[in-house]
């Protein structure tokens, strides 16, 4: 019986170590196109907002918020432009927002990359609500009636990214 169990337990652990060895393969050959699907996403998500921008990554100020996850200038001065991700209390998953930032430091294009919720809140025309929005201003905008969690989100958000704004601004 004992060598019965043990020979159970070697075959599990072999197996185990089998799979795990193929995960790892399969890792190290998916993870960078899945890092360049990413990439291309963030890409066009710019584009998208500053059509035929050239974009430069800007290093985030520390404490910055973690809803802002990467920032960019335009090159040729249009503005900047925030990657943001943020979640409501609902989500499903993680929503995505790529939202351009004028000279001005008002928000001039939104671009919602990703959207989980099963209740829609508008979001091919809620997101106008914000266009010409200043970190100033930017509370003032009313919450989507039926869906309060997910356009609250976004609205924080939208402040996390103009705060960013401001601090990097003040650095040019």
């Amino acid at each position: 019986m004992k060598k019965e169990y043990v020979r159970c337990v070697a075959v599990l652990t072999c197996i185990c170590l089998v799979v795990a060895v193929l995960l790892a393969v399969t890792n190290s050959f998916t993870s960078p196109v899945i890092a360049a699907n990413k990439e291309a996403a963030v890409q066009a998500s710019l584009q998208e907002v500053i059509p035929g921008g050239s974009f430069e990554p800007v290093d985030l100020p520390e404490g910055s918020p973690e809803t802002v996850t990467a920032f960019y200038r335009e090159t040729s001065g249009k503005g900047y432009v925030a990657v943001l991700s943020t979640v409501s209390q609902y989500s499903n998953g993680d929503m995505g927002i790529t939202a351009a930032i004028d000279s001005a430091g008002a928000v001039s294009a939104i671009a919602i990359t990703s959207y989980f919720e099963s209740k829609d809140f508008g979001r091919t025309t809620y997101p106008q609500n914000y266009y010409g929005v200043t970190k100033d201003t930017v509370g003032g905008v009313d919450a989507f009636a039926g869906a309060t969690y997910s356009s609250t989100a976004f609205r924080n958000a939208l402040a996390d990214a103009l705060a960013v704004y401001e601090t990097v601004k003040g650095g040019d």
